[in-house]
C-alpha cells in the first residue's frame, strides 16, 4: 500500500503540497461561500457584494503574473509562496472590524493583491517537486478540502444567524 511505503523527500513534499491546496481551497470555499452573508447582513446589497468579488476577480488578473513574475525574478518561490500564505490568513482578519462597503472592499481587495499567488507558485511547486505526471493526485487535494470546508462549516452552522455563519468563515 503507497500510504505505508517509507517517506521520502519526494512523497513528503507531495503529502505538504497536497497539504497546502486543501487547507487553501478550504478556505476560499468559506471566504467566497460564507462571507457574502456577512456582508449582506451588514447592509450590503447585492451589487455592493458582486462590486466587491468582479474588482477582486480583476485585480487577480493584473496581480497573478506580477507575482509569479517577482517570485521568479527573486529565485525563491518557496519564500514567495510562504509569504502569500501568510499574508492570505493575515490580512482577511481585518475584516473583523471593518465596517461598510469599502471596509470590506479594501480588505477583499488588499487579500488578492499577494493571495492571488498562491495557486499558481503551488502549480509549478508540484510540476518542480512531484513531476507532471502527479500533478492530478495533488491537485484533487484542493477539491477535497473546498468541498469538505463548506459541507462541514455548513453543517456546524446550520442553525446559526447568516450573520454568525458568515462571521465565523
Amino acid at each position: 500500500m503507497p500510504f505505508l511505503a517509507p517517506s521520502t523527500d519526494a512523497h513528503r513534499s507531495k503529502v505538504q503540497l497536497s497539504a497546502a491546496y486543501a487547507c487553501y481551497l478550504g478556505g476560499i470555499a468559506l471566504s467566497v461561500t460564507y462571507w457574502p452573508l456577512y456582508f449582506e447582513q451588514s447592509g450590503l446589497s447585492g451589487a455592493q457584494i458582486g462590486m466587491i468579488f468582479s474588482v477582486a476577480t480583476a485585480l487577480s488578473i493584473v496581480m497573478q503574473p506580477v507575482v509569479s513574475a517577482w517570485s521568479d525574478a527573486m529565485g525563491r518561490p518557496v519564500r514567495m509562496l510562504r509569504a502569500a500564505f501568510l499574508w492570505s490568513m493575515a490580512v482577511p482578519s481585518a475584516l473583523l472590524v471593518a465596517r461598510g462597503f469599502w471596509g470590506f472592499a479594501l480588505t477583499w481587495w488588499i487579500t488578492g493583491l499577494m493571495s492571488i499567488a498562491i495557486v499558481p507558485l503551488l502549480d509549478a511547486s508540484i510540476v518542480r517537486t512531484v513531476g507532471a505526471l502527479r500533478f492530478g493526485e495533488v491537485r484533487l487535494w484542493g477539491s477535497v478540502g473546498y468541498g469538505l470546508a463548506v459541507l462541514l462549516y455548513g453543517a456546524l452552522m446550520r442553525h446559526q444567524s447568516p450573520f454568525v455563519t458568515g462571521y465565523g468563515a
